[in-house]
């Protein structure tokens, strides 16, 4: 029975609002630059540049190229390392994960298995699977028996 696959995403990278903070204080700077320019009413003389102004911008418009670099590295990574894996609501767990989940040795698992203390899980050829939304259900309800997990209306297989 194939499990319904979903591609993850994370959010987006850090990169991106840099970007923007840079690209928005290269325009504001430009613009005070030409407002500068305009705001000077004598036609006779040009106002001389200023290089520190001009140096700003440079180093800006570097900084802008490096972060936009840098936001192109970070997508195609993140493109070539994005997994396809099943929705965290169905997530299956093998008894070893179950073990490790619950702090305890696999054969107590399979005792507890055997006894009836787990919740229902589904065989798979020799492995059980149990679903990882109702074994953290089952977790928050205070680890009850199969019969009594079942008198509370909690489920095992789909």
């Amino acid at each position: 029975m194939p499990a319904s696959l979903s591609i993850h995403r994370a959010s987006p990278t850090p990169a991106e609002p840099v970007v923007a903070a840079l690209s928005a204080l290269a325009a504001a700077i430009a613009g005070q630059v030409e407002a500068a320019a305009v705001a000077d009413v004598e036609p006779a003389a040009p106002p001389a540049p200023d290089p520190r102004l001009d140096a700003i911008v440079e180093r800006l418009d570097r900084m802008i190229g490096l972060a936009e670099a840098l936001l192109a590295e970070a997508k195609a990574t993140h493109q070539a390392t994005a997994r396809i894996a099943p929705p965290p609501d169905d997530r299956r767990l093998t008894l070893a994960d179950l073990a490790e989940r619950l702090r305890r040795d696999y054969r107590t698992i399979t005792r507890m298995r055997s006894a009836g203390k787990l919740p229902d899980g589904e065989r798979v050829g020799r492995e059980y699977l149990y679903r990882a939304d109702v074994i953290d259900a089952w977790l928050a309800a205070g680890t009850p028996d199969n019969a009594t997990w079942r008198a509370m209306g909690g489920e095992g297989r789909r």
